[in-house]
């Protein structure tokens, strides 16, 4: 068996009047009510892991809010561009296909797969 572990990554987009940190504490509780331990070492296994990517254009460097990530690794920023590849970061002011493009961002393996969505 190998050393690699798989991990799923779902995006989802929604709208809300909510504030940020009332989504942030309600996925934070969502994470802790499925075993996941806040304060886990960054990349480290975890049960579940919920992020805020975008919140509309809002920058909050303290929630890290947009995720820095996305600016950082492709496996974060790919699936946004298949979403909404014309989307435009708040902070790079550039759309996620032209930051894709840049093809500046650390590259992890990544595929895309496909799920029957049933309701």
């Amino acid at each position: 068996m190998s050393d690699i572990e798989t991990v799923h990554k779902v995006y989802v987009g929604i709208g809300s009047n909510i504030e940020p940190i009332t989504h942030i504490k309600l996925l934070n509780d969502i994470e802790t009510q499925n075993g996941r331990s806040l304060g886990e070492v960054k990349f480290s296994s975890r049960t579940l892991d919920i992020d805020i990517l975008y919140y509309d254009d809002i920058i909050d460097e303290e929630k890290n809010i947009p995720r820095s990530e996305i600016i950082k690794f492709d496996f974060v920023l790919r699936p946004l561009y298949d979403l909404a590849p014309g989307h435009i970061h708040p902070n790079t002011r550039k759309t996620h296909n032209k930051m894709l493009a840049d093809s500046i961002y650390q590259k992890m393996i990544i595929k895309r797969i496909s799920l029957p969505l049933t309701v």
